[in-house]
């Protein structure tokens, strides 16, 4: 795997995503978010990809921004998903 961003880690990156765990089979972006309800609290939203399974997982993200939508799709174009 080369050292170069891919189109999709660059529009991540901009998101305010982390690409922190990377394998031959995992492909995970992670971003830390505060959550205003009667309380502050701070959790982490993780969009992972298995590339051995060819699945996609997310994790505490109920809704998409148009933008992660677009990152998500381009990840999967570029692991040749689509």
């Amino acid at each position: 795997m080369s050292g170069q961003m891919s189109e999709a880690d660059k529009l991540f990156e901009v998101l305010g995503y982390e690409k922190d765990q990377i394998t031959d089979e995992f492909i995970n972006y992670s971003k830390k978010e505060l959550k205003y309800n009667n309380s502050t609290k701070k959790y982490e939203i993780c969009i992972y990809f298995n590339c051995y399974d060819k699945y996609l997982g997310i994790k505490n993200k109920q809704f998409f921004s148009l933008e992660e939508l677009q990152a998500i799709y381009l990840k999967c174009k570029e692991l040749g998903w689509i």
